[in-house]
């Protein structure tokens, strides 16, 4: 019974620990992993679309971040 609670204790400090850490790597990398997948869809796009010098969004002012329909407008 005293090991149970022991090895209790150990595994849920060993969770902890673990949880903090991928918590704090997410927060440290979340701004650097946003920009790359930004700049891929705007890869992605310009690749499908060569002609086009923007995208904006369908039936509103901006650039289109690829929620909802978006237009390719070439100069």
């Amino acid at each position: 019974m005293k090991n149970a609670l022991r090895f209790t204790a150990v595994l849920g400090l060993i969770t902890i620990a673990s949880g903090l850490g991928v918590s704090t790597v997410y927060m440290l990398t979340r701004g650097r992993s946003e920009a790359k997948q930004q700049e891929a869809f705007a890869a992605a796009l310009q690749s499908v679309f060569p002609d086009a010098e923007s995208f904006e969004a369908l039936g509103g002012g901006g650039a289109w971040d690829g929620a909802g329909v978006g237009v390719a407008i070439s100069g």
